[in-house]
């Protein structure tokens, strides 16, 4: 399919070699999210009229489209030119540093990502390479030097990326188990931010383990009811029966129990640690009432 796409992009930009268009064009096209049409213009303009602007945003916009291969050839051409500007070379590195990072070559790309913030003054575009400098080092298990990276991409962000800052260094005190700075992180990520339904869940997780009980229903309410499609799975179930045991309320426990043992087959994990969590609440249930009842007789 990708060389089906690349073929019909350069028979349309052969059709249409005489109406070359202006290196702007791509840019803008890239700008607005308009990739096709990006690399259709990119195409129709003569190499020696290419700025290294419009080959930067070309490159991004096959990247978009999924022709990678393309992509980094002109990313690894434009690497090798002395005209670029030390803050275009430093675009270039950050570009390869994600293209490496997406492909899993994360050494490389810490190695991309370390080049750029050495050509760059503090500020939005080298926060972007603090950025993906963290993420490969969380996807390397490394989780304390990428919380370093990430603290320095949240002191040079640009206010429109905090959101994705905040919820990265979530993600990353979690993981480090601290659950209270993690908790803050998510609390901080906006409304509208399309990380919210991943930031409501990870509150309703966190909550549950500080048996801050009362929180963790909350979250898990408000994301059932406004992302539910982010609230299907069987620790939803399991943590709905923690919250009502933490009520003493054993007929609710029993009914989501009888709940998800009709949803879930036997052998999922929540499901077991659902039922054997139930069981357990309702012996003691059971034992303190026979306890109750004994100290009434006696």
């Amino acid at each position: 399919m990708k060389k089906v796409l690349l073929l019909l992009i350069l028979f349309l930009s052969l059709a249409d070699g005489l109406l070359a268009e202006h290196p702007i064009e791509v840019q803008r096209k890239a700008a607005s999210g308009d990739h096709y049409e990006a690399v259709l213009s990119f195409e129709k303009i003569p190499d020696r009229k290419l700025t290294p602007e419009a080959r930067i945003a070309a490159a991004k916009s096959y990247w978009a489209l999924g022709l990678h291969t393309k992509a980094k050839d002109i990313f690894e051409t434009l690497s090798r030119e002395k005209q670029l500007s030390a803050t275009q070379q430093a675009e270039v590195e950050i570009s390869q540093a994600v293209i490496e990072h997406q492909e899993h070559n994360y050494q490389v790309a810490i190695l991309f990502a370390e080049r750029a913030t050495k050509r760059l003054q503090e500020g939005p575009l080298r926060s972007k390479a603090w950025l993906v400098w963290g993420d490969s080092l969380s996807a390397l298990h490394e989780y304390g030097s990428a919380e370093g990276k990430y603290e320095l991409a949240l002191k040079e962000s640009h206010p429109s990326h905090l959101a994705e800052v905040h919820f990265r260094l979530g993600e990353t005190s979690v993981n480090l188990g601290k659950l209270y700075k993690a908790k803050g992180y998510y609390e901080k990520v906006p409304l509208d931010s399309e990380r919210i339904p991943e930031c409501m869940r990870a509150l309703a997780k966190i909550n549950l383990k500080l048996k801050n009980y009362e929180h963790a229903a909350f979250w898990l309410q408000k994301g059932q009811s406004e992302f539910p499609d982010f609230f299907l799975d069987s620790w939803v179930d399991y943590a709905e029966v923690v919250v009502a045991q933490s009520k003493g309320d054993l007929e609710q426990v029993r009914k989501l129990r009888q709940k998800a043992e009709k949803k879930y087959p036997p052998s999922d994990p929540w499901l077991t640690l659902l039922q054997a969590s139930a069981e357990s609440f309702e012996w003691q249930e059971n034992e303190k009432v026979k306890n109750n009842q004994k100290a009434m007789e006696s």
